[in-house]
């Protein structure tokens, strides 16, 4: 069975009642500042006006390669067993939201219908606001602690097609998502970059109680430095955000991101593409509320 030291149980209990709590009080205190989530941050790019067509491009381009990978990937692994690495869980997730994001922009440049939105965003467009923040903060991360801890370790120093994709390609794809998108990083969503790796940590737990190796040296339970190490990768966590979150106030100092939710007029997707309406006249243009 697991043998977990009582300094780790301390340590994750504390962990998680800071992570519950910091949920709890970002929805409660609107830290999310979800008056930002607004149609022209999610669909429109920081090229051409706000033109949704450029950050259309990558995103399907991006989709189909990442679901490409997985479909190469799942009938190599016939145990499962490369599905317990954090990279695997963080390259799951870059492609949940690369597909979803693709078709929220496929809908919003080629729907028919006038679609307003709302000044309070439905559960997709946190859904996507969310999963931006915590896919490149943690596709950072592993990229990082891969090339950088992981891989000077090995004795085999032959990378593969994977090794690449998953520890490279992932995060290239999303600093160009990040370089054409209009999504204004929040703090409050450290938290669920947080959640995340706890919930690994957890499932790390259960993984091993059922008789199987933990995925990484530093997950061990029955060391003295375990709790250090725990601490340690949340710092990281948390580091790794706010580097991506500065990054993210560079390019608003230097773009119109702002506006995107402090101007309350109404942007036409006909002006986002630069032109002066729909394709069938006003009936068919794709209005979105700027809230």
């Amino acid at each position: 069975g697991l043998m977990i030291i009582a300094g780790l149980w301390v340590t994750m209990v504390c962990i998680v009642l800071l992570v519950v709590t910091l949920l709890v009080l970002s929805s409660l205190k609107g830290w999310y500042m979800w008056n930002r989530v607004t149609p022209k941050a999610l669909v429109g790019s920081t090229v051409k006006s706000g033109s949704p067509i450029p950050l259309l491009v990558e995103r399907v381009i991006s989709a189909l390669f990442m679901f490409i990978v997985w479909i190469i990937l799942f009938p190599k692994d016939k145990e499962g067993d490369d599905y317990t690495f954090y990279t695997i869980w963080n390259f799951a997730l870059a492609t949940l939201y690369f597909v979803v994001v693709a078709l929220y922009s496929i809908y919003y440049v080629y729907n028919d219908k006038e679609l307003l939105t709302v000044s309070e965003p439905d559960w997709i467009q946190k859904f996507i606001t969310s999963m931006f923040h915590i896919c490149i903060a943690n596709a950072l991360l592993v990229d990082v602690v891969y090339w950088a801890v992981l891989y000077p370790s090995y004795d085999d120093k032959s990378v593969s097609f994977f090794d690449v994709t998953e520890h490279g390609v992932n995060l290239i794809l999303l600093i160009f998502e990040f370089g054409l998108n209009r999504i204004r990083f929040t703090s409050a969503f450290v938290v669920h970059v947080m959640a995340v790796a706890l919930a690994y940590a957890i499932f790390q737990w259960i993984y091993g109680a059922a008789g199987h190796d933990l995925a990484y040296f530093f997950l061990d339970t029955n060391e003295l430095s375990a709790p250090a190490w725990y601490i340690g990768v949340f710092i990281g966590h948390i580091f790794f955000f706010y580097v991506v979150f500065g990054l993210s106030k560079l390019k608003e100092k230097h773009g119109d991101l702002a506006a995107d939710s402090d101007s309350s007029e109404r942007v036409h997707m006909g002006q986002l593409k630069g032109t002066n309406g729909g394709t069938n006249g006003g009936d068919n243009v794709i209005a979105m509320d700027t809230v």
